[in-house]
């Protein structure tokens, strides 16, 4: 019975992480494009606007494509499983 118990918390707090991790790096990203984007409008020229699009699409397309996979995932066990 402790061992089940244990295993099961194990699986809660690994999801938990997961999932705090994955809300700390998009808020980090949020606020370093954010921090950028004021560099930007601070004086504004060709390079900077390059460089505030090369590092938002570099920084948000891969947590766009991870959860779009994590939806598409979900939406396949939701229906695999009312089968």
């Amino acid at each position: 019975m402790g061992l089940n118990m244990d295993s099961t918390f194990l699986k809660v707090v690994r999801i938990a992480l997961k999932i705090v991790t994955a809300r700390i790096l998009t808020i980090f990203s949020l606020a370093m494009t954010f921090a950028l984007a004021c560099w930007t409008m601070w004086g504004p020229n060709y390079e900077r606007i390059a460089t505030l699009s090369i590092f938002a699409v570099a920084v948000f397309l891969p947590s766009l494509i991870k959860e779009t996979k994590h939806d598409q995932h979900d939406e396949s066990s939701e229906q695999t499983s009312s089968s």
